[in-house]
């Protein structure tokens, strides 16, 4: 059996996220946790989000722990 399967439709339970260079950059501290709140919510817990060299989740937003400068583990 062959199982056909829309890439482009959103995926739940996504493990690997990149969000660079936009997000947690240029937007206000709202539209950031906003964000990183709506990434959470599609993200299997252990799942990544890479962000920017320069780049941070905001503090304080739930569900996520930074593992390096630019590596989020969804908790």
């Amino acid at each position: 059996l062959t199982a056909y399967r829309q890439f482009l439709d959103a995926h739940p339970e996504e493990w690997r996220v990149l969000c660079r260079n936009l997000a947690f950059s240029y937007f206000d501290d709202a539209v950031q946790r906003a964000v990183a709140s709506s990434l959470r919510a599609v993200m299997r817990t252990g799942g990544v989000l890479v962000v920017g060299r320069e780049e941070c989740v905001p503090d304080g937003v739930a569900g996520f722990t930074r593992s390096s400068p630019w590596l989020y583990i969804a908790t």
